[in-house]
Parts: structure tokens; C-alpha cells; sequence
């Protein structure tokens, strides 16, 4: 296989074909969304304080902070709009 190439595999299992990288599910339930929000402004909050602490060094070697707080503030804006839905969900039953 040439260099930059990625090989996706298949299980296969009687009927089912699943992707080897699929993920197992994609469910977000309200206490875990809640749970995982907390942790991820924790995070966020953490990492911040470790910039403020360490100046113009690197408070982690080898981590970029503001691309990680990126990432973190995307995963809780993904949050939201999931906590959004299930809102929705609920008023419409």
C-alpha cells in the first residue's frame, strides 16, 4: 500500500458489515451530556489557568494550549446542540 494511504477493514459477521473504525453508537443521554460538559469546562478552565501560569513557555511540552481549548470549546458547542434536540424531543411528546 503507498505511503498516505489508509486501509479501512471490514467484520464481517453473517449479515452485518461493520467498518472496523464505525463507532458503536452515537447515543448522548441528558445526565451524561450534563457529566460531560462539566468535565470539558473543567478542562478548559484548567488549561487556561496552566497558560496564565506558565507565560510565553509551554505549560505542557509538545501541547499547543489554544488548539486544545479550541477543540474543547467545539466539543461543548456540539453538546449544546445535542442538549438542544433532546429538549425539543421532550417538549414534543
Amino acid at each position: 500500500m503507498p505511503w498516505g494511504c489508509v486501509a479501512v477493514r471490514r467484520c464481517e459477521s453473517g449479515w452485518n458489515k461493520i467498518h472496523a473504525n464505525a463507532s458503536k453508537h452515537k447515543a448522548l443521554s441528558w445526565a451524561y451530556a450534563n457529566r460531560l460538559e462539566e468535565q470539558l469546562r473543567a478542562e478548559v478552565d484548567a488549561l487556561l489557568k496552566k497558560a496564565v501560569e506558565a507565560g510565553d513557555a509551554e505549560p505542557v511540552a509538545g501541547m499547543k494550549v489554544g488548539e486544545e481549548v479550541a477543540l474543547r470549546q467545539a466539543h461543548l458547542q456540539q453538546i449544546g446542540v445535542a442538549k438542544t434536540e433532546l429538549e425539543a424531543r421532550a417538549g414534543a411528546v
